[in-house]
């Protein structure tokens, strides 16, 4: 039996209760809707919301652990751009700028400063910045970035091939 609340229903991306109620809406023409039912329908957002979001963390989830979900894979996040070495970076900007422009509480990003530079004609030297990527995400097999290599997993599978 289901609980009310469906929020906190862990079994919410297989319950064919929930799931059959989102095939439903899928399948309904929008424009042919009753009024009484778009009310209906807009207070179902939240749980449809959830219910959403924690498909995808089941699929993420899947991904992480080298499972497969035909038609998606892992993609590392937008990478943010860094100093490889700040101080290395404070002395090439001391060179163009005043210090008060290069150093406040924290050097400024490398963003600000291939900004700054391109206002005098320079380019930022690539060996003093990196991208780094905060994580993975879900993406579609569409998706023109190339998978993340699960390294840990793949070693621990011929680990344990080996044994």
């Amino acid at each position: 039996m289901c609980i009310r609340d469906s929020r906190w229903c862990a079994a919410k991306p297989v319950c064919p209760l929930m799931t059959g109620a989102v095939d439903r809406m899928v399948k309904a023409k929008l424009e042919a809707l009753p009024h009484d039912q778009i009310a209906h329908y807009l207070g179902m957002v939240p749980t449809i919301e959830s219910f959403i979001k924690d498909l995808q963390q089941l699929a993420h989830g899947l991904l992480e652990e080298g499972q497969q979900v035909p038609g998606y894979k892992l993609v590392p996040k937008r990478a943010t751009r860094q100093w490889v070495n700040e101080d290395d970076a404070y002395r090439m900007l001391r060179k163009h700028f005043d210090v008060d422009d290069t150093f406040t509480a924290k050097i400024i990003s490398p963003a600000v400063a291939e900004k700054m530079l391109k206002k005098i004609k320079q380019e930022l030297p690539a060996d003093l910045v990196v991208a780094v990527s905060t994580g993975n995400t879900l993406a579609p097999e569409s998706d023109p970035r190339p998978a993340v290599l699960q390294i840990g997993q793949m070693l621990s599978k011929a680990m344990a091939k080996i044994q």
